[in-house]
């Protein structure tokens, strides 16, 4: 019924250099009306049109919508938010992700599991590669919890990022740049997670 999705806003950047048109991403939802199809496309209201905000990500209970952003008292180059959401019509104030979560680097594309477990790409100090993958149990009260990089053959030497669980939890796909690959970037599918 209801899609978020990232687009590009364009636009005149004011802290960018003077005169400049800036190519900023936002977040889009949409609605799927009997008839007319995808229909009253929005931009999320959090959205600053001289920041980027994208990969949005539902929680499993449609409750939460997660994402990233690099607006001011952003850690790294963007990092891990969430903002609460009612009805797919209201949202609340965004909220970024503990620090232990959002490091100095790049956390990109999350993507949250039918256990409730968050995944997401981050080019963090003692990886696999240049973008890899992490989980990180949002349930769990260890207090001392990190976020895990996933064993190869999920992570490699290369870029692994935009990883999407099915809801068996054994299968799922990810996109990676490596070594014997068909192109550049390639989509794998993944099974006995």
């Amino acid at each position: 019924k209801y899609m978020y999705f990232t687009t590009n806003h364009i636009g005149k950047g004011t802290n960018k250099l003077k005169g400049i048109e800036t190519y900023n991403l936002q977040i889009k939802r949409a609605e799927y009306v009997e008839g007319k199809g995808w229909t009253n496309f929005e931009v999320l209201p959090f959205c600053e049109p001289d920041s980027n905000f994208a990969h949005p990500a539902l929680s499993p209970d449609g409750s939460t919508l997660y994402f990233i952003a690099d607006i001011k008292g952003t850690k790294g180059k963007s990092d891990l938010y969430k903002v609460s959401i009612s009805g797919h019509k209201t949202y609340g104030e965004p909220t970024k992700l503990d620090d232990v979560i959002n490091s100095s680097r790049t956390e990109i594309f999350p993507f949250i599991s039918a256990d409730n477990k968050l995944y997401f790409t981050s080019d963090r100090r003692g990886g696999k590669g240049g973008l890899d993958i992490y989980s990180y149990d949002l349930e769990s009260s260890n207090t001392d919890q990190i976020p895990v990089s996933l064993e190869m053959p999920i992570n490699s030497r290369g870029d692994d990022f935009s990883f999407f669980l099915n809801d068996d939890l054994t299968t799922g796909y990810l996109s990676s740049r490596r070594l014997k690959g068909e192109g550049g970037d390639d989509l794998y599918y993944v099974s006995k997670f």
